[in-house]
């Protein structure tokens, strides 16, 4: 009887077992590589994503609130010198014996006898008076007062106007502006509540 032979064993060759190095070294970077594209396209997907919603976000808005008070014997007030025919209305509030400067920079009621020198619009018993007796009633409205007002002051004057609410007239200032007002408010009654007239008023250039 043949007896089997048996297979020697016959050492790996090393130039083989390199190759196999290799390869599974070349495999793994290839991983590592992978996952560092999709690890870096997720970062900036991320970014991109962050700077476009806040490029979408709308700007703050901060509103500034101004606030205008007004005490017993004093005129409302707010910030700032309105200019002669700067097309703002301005308030001024007078009391019984009261009288004003309203071509002065921040005009505030003083106690006076009448219309007298710089003092342009006075207040006494029910009755306004003007400064050199220049003021006369007017029907029309706020956007005719410039081109009416200085006629009809050429025209008439002398006039003492006795206030109701709502009621609107023109007058001449010390300096010669011709001014428009109307009555916004008042209180004709003797004693308490003060006895007083509010008036929104403006000034146009000198006439």
């Amino acid at each position: 009887m043949r007896k089997k032979k048996q297979a020697a064993n016959v050492p790996a060759d090393p130039a083989v077992q390199a190759a196999h190095v290799s390869r599974r070294g070349a495999v793994a970077v290839g991983v590592i590589a992978a996952l560092a594209t999709i690890a870096a396209a997720a970062i900036t997907a991320y970014s991109t994503g962050r700077k476009q919603g806040a490029e979408a976000s709308p700007p703050s808005t901060v509103t500034e609130v101004r606030t205008v008070t007004e005490t017993a014997g004093s005129p409302a007030t707010t910030s700032g010198v309105v200019p002669a025919g700067s097309g703002a209305l301005r308030q001024i509030k007078l009391e019984v014996g009261q009288a004003v400067d309203l071509d002065a920079a921040d005009p505030r009621p003083v106690d006076a006898t009448g219309p007298d020198g710089d003092l342009d619009l006075h207040y006494d018993r029910d009755l306004l008076s003007a400064s050199q007796s220049s003021l006369i009633t007017h029907s029309g409205t706020q956007a005719d007062a410039e081109q009416e007002c200085p006629k009809a002051l050429d025209r008439q004057n002398g006039q003492r106007y006795t206030p109701s609410v709502g009621g609107r007239f023109c007058f001449r200032t010390s300096t010669g502006a011709v001014g428009w007002a109307s009555v916004n408010s008042a209180d004709f009654e003797q004693g308490p509540p003060i006895n007083y007239v509010a008036l929104n008023y403006k000034l146009f250039a000198d006439r």
